[in-house]
């Protein structure tokens, strides 16, 4: 039996993370949190350990299948909204993202960051990440925008679009990055 669960901050009763398993899945965030793994997630745990709390664990629904769970997992996630978790990505298996191809990882960052980031004003942008909030420079931005023009010209605007797509990103073309893809 699958499952899809939320992690739910005892503080405030907030959920800040979607996640799909089986067996002890849930429990293994706490473990990588005490480790000491730097993640938003991570770190939201640690701070509710430290708060000499449990991070409580909702049982959402259960599943025969893998890809039943996963298919509910992204649709719970969207309805929550990944921009309010510390998911890193909108559900689905993660092996897509860590596969040996580079513009599939690239395309992963370039979602995140469109999802992830924050306008302070023209040119000057912020992520969020484990947590707090970070000035991302100009230089990161051109990087991320001609590794992306990089894409488009070996594997065609469709399949990058598709791509991006998948993670709920449109993608304009000629768009400058800031103004999100």
């Amino acid at each position: 039996m699958y499952f899809v669960y939320e992690l739910m901050d005892p503080r405030n009763d907030e959920v800040f993370y979607v996640g799909k398993g089986k067996g002890n899945r849930p429990a293994q965030h706490v473990k990588a949190a005490i480790k000491g793994i730097r993640t938003a997630k991570c770190a939201r745990i640690r701070d509710i350990l430290d708060a000499r709390l449990q991070v409580r664990v909702i049982f959402v629904r259960e599943f025969k299948t893998e890809k039943a769970a996963y298919a509910y997992e992204r649709k719970h996630i969207d309805r929550i909204g990944l921009e309010n978790l510390t998911n890193m990505q909108p559900g689905g298996p993660a092996t897509w993202v860590t596969k040996a191809d580079p513009d599939l990882q690239m395309l992963s960052v370039i979602a995140l960051f469109a999802k992830k980031t924050k306008g302070l004003r023209d040119g000057v942008y912020r992520w969020r990440c484990c947590g707090e909030w970070f000035v991302l420079p100009d230089t990161f931005l051109v990087g991320l925008r001609k590794r992306l023009d990089a894409i488009q010209a070996s594997r065609g605007y469709e399949w990058t679009a598709k791509v991006l797509a998948a993670h709920k990103v449109t993608l304009r073309p000629a768009a400058v990055l800031r103004a999100g893809l």
